[in-house]
């Protein structure tokens, strides 16, 4: 199986009384790195699909080092933690933060005193509901996702430690 298969086609569009044409890019990639198979139509990708397939590749990444996944975008009413795992007795509450290549913040940029004062309120109803015990991390993964369909992942562990 090719690494790679990519679908062209030629869009037209009018917008404000003007046509415009644009090409857009359809990537079947079989990742290597993964072990699955990803479709990822660039060009045509919201800011949600974006975001999932960045919580996909930061799920992957994490259970290749060794994460045991808790859970994946918990809820509870307003609070929400992207991924929950431990590794070595240590629970571990993930934010991810997939930007598109040629953003104008990288996602750690995005990282905010106000998503981490959410972080940890979710992480105490989280740690309640669930009677979990034992030490906690507060953790971000970094996902820049290029074009041709790769991603360029980072891992910073206790961004609250740092001062994120």
């Amino acid at each position: 199986m090719p690494l790679s298969t990519f679908q062209k086609s030629v869009v037209s569009r009018t917008l404000y009384g003007e046509k415009i044409t644009f090409v857009k890019y359809e990537v079947q990639r079989a990742s290597r790195l993964f072990g699955v198979l990803f479709n990822f139509n660039y060009s045509m990708k919201s800011t949600a699909e974006t975001g999932r397939y960045g919580e996909q590749v930061a799920t992957n990444y994490l259970r290749q080092r060794g994460f045991m996944i808790c859970d994946i975008n918990w809820r509870q009413g307003r609070y929400e933690i992207d991924i929950v795992a431990q590794k070595a007795g240590v629970t571990h509450f993930v934010e991810v933060k997939t930007r598109r290549a040629g953003s104008m913040l990288s996602p750690e940029q995005t990282l905010n005193k106000s998503k981490l004062k959410a972080m940890h309120t979710a992480a105490s109803i989280y740690l309640n509901q669930r009677r979990v015990v034992g030490e906690i991390e507060f953790d971000l993964l970094a996902v820049d996702i290029f074009p041709d369909d790769t991603c360029d992942v980072r891992f910073v562990p206790n961004v609250v430690e740092y001062g994120w």
